[in-house]
């Protein structure tokens, strides 16, 4: 088959390459090697609720970003009005989706305060080799050895054996360390603007308003289905764009011609003049020969997905709440029922708990024995109250992944041939968000400028 553009990976930024592309009039075949299209960004049926794989929401930070989703999805999507916390020493601090390192003490705040002035204050050092030592440049040692044990919720490794490039995978790239009032005052200055966290649950537009006049609103969410039903429109709109979709398939070798692409899928073979690769340097680098193991620096979480179905009435309001103390099973506790419509059986409800974990843990091996400990959970965090009706697991060898340390030596013969090779290019692997994803891709496929 020949055709313009091949798309390997069909998660949130195939689609996206995929839908540009078909719109500047381009042949497109994406490639998806599962069953279907959205990777996380989709989800499952279950006994009359359609589940999303954990706590999703598209933020509106971007018109170009925003109008391509909407684009996307028709305008089909509705807004929702987010209520979040964050717990750290068994306080929960709302507005705040990070660690509110205030929550701490007086004394520990100051302590970093202080620290944070000086390091932003001080000159430029060599560039950090590790997410810890990214951390420290930024907010001092106090404040980067709290957060490395917050990170270790998360991730399984310390904040030394990631990248830096890691931090945009957390949500460490402010810290809370005083009240709204004082950081409002701190950060008229910019070194410490760009380290200081300020709430707006006040007004969710307070940070975005000056760049954001197409949506109103911060937040919005799938009109039908959740994010099953994203990713089901999404297929129906790229197949109504002329796009070919080929699903379940692996690569088996990469021919790279003057003229043209080759991909070979077992006996099938497609042809294009470029290959835009979503699917990660990792499994790229097989296809071009290279032995430098990129699939090994990548940092994957297991997750243990519990689902709890309740009534509406059992609803706090509360969007989802995020735990950074590792006492706590869960990581984030969310109510994605309350997100949108027709996505759970009339009156009903349900609650999404993500517990990070290994593959060698109790949790892991063992789920349904930690149940009435991850209710226990959800009621301290006050996402839900009374008692939860059926009960759904799931399991994810892979959920969250970050850039481990030696990604980029690793990485460095690829992507040096990448470079030389026209024809295939690979986004940034590691945009972490919607809004980055789809800014990385503009430039490239439609030939302007993102904003």
């Amino acid at each position: 088959m020949r055709g313009d553009c091949i798309v390997f990976g069909g998660g949130m930024t195939g689609i996206v390459a995929a839908f540009l592309l078909a719109q500047e009039g381009r042949k497109v075949t994406v490639v998806e090697p599962r069953g279907g299209l959205g990777g996380v960004n989709t989800g499952r049926v279950w006994e009359g609720f359609c589940l999303d794989f954990g706590c999703h929401l598209f933020g509106n930070e971007s018109d170009v970003s925003t109008s391509v989703l909407l684009d996307l999805m028709d305008g089909e999507v509705v807004p929702v009005d987010v209520v979040f916390a964050s717990i750290l020493g068994g306080k929960r601090t709302e507005g705040f989706e990070l660690p509110a390192l205030d929550s701490l003490g007086e004394e520990v705040s100051a302590r970093i305060l202080k620290e944070v002035i000086a390091a932003a204050s001080s000159a430029a050092g060599p560039p950090p080799k590790n997410l810890k030592e990214l951390l420290i440049d930024r907010y001092g040692p106090t404040a980067a050895s709290i957060l490395d044990s917050c990170l270790q919720k998360v991730f399984p490794v310390p904040a030394s054996e990631l990248a830096p490039e890691a931090i945009h995978a957390t949500t460490f790239r402010r810290i809370k360390i005083v009240s709204n009032e004082m950081a409002d005052l701190l950060k008229q200055l910019t070194a410490l603007d760009e380290r200081i966290a300020r709430g707006s649950s006040d007004d969710p537009m307070r940070f975005y308003r000056n760049q954001v006049r197409l949506y109103p609103h911060r937040s919005f969410y799938p009109k039908s289905r959740g994010m099953l039903g994203f990713a089901e429109r999404a297929t129906r709109k790229l197949e109504a764009l002329g796009v070919h979709i080929v699903t379940g398939s692996e690569p088996t070798g990469l021919g790279l011609g003057h003229e043209h692409v080759t991909l070979e899928l077992g006996a099938e073979k497609l042809t294009a003049e470029e290959l835009i690769w979503t699917a990660g340097l990792g499994r790229l680098e097989p296809l071009f020969g290279g032995t430098s193991g990129i699939i090994h620096a990548s940092q994957s979480v297991p997750m243990v997905l519990y689902y709890f179905d309740i009534d509406k009435r059992q609803e706090t309001g509360t969007s989802y709440v995020n735990s950074f103390d590792r006492e706590d099973l869960v990581f984030r506790a969310s109510v994605p029922g309350l997100y949108g419509p027709e996505t759970c059986p009339p009156e009903r409800s349900y609650v999404c708990c993500e517990v990070p974990t290994s593959l060698d843990s109790d949790v892991w091996n063992d789920p349904s024995r930690f149940t009435p400990r991850i209710w226990d959970e959800v009621l301290r965090f006050g996402v839900a109250t009374g008692e939860p009706g059926r009960t759904f697991i799931q399991k994810a060898k892979t959920s969250y992944k970050a850039p481990r340390a030696d990604f980029g030596e690793r990485s460095a013969w690829l992507s040096h041939r990448l470079s030389r090779e026209p024809r295939v290019w690979a986004p940034p692997e590691w945009a972490f968000s919607t809004t980055r994803t789809i800014l990385e891709l503009i430039p490239r496929i439609r030939g302007e400028r993102a904003a």
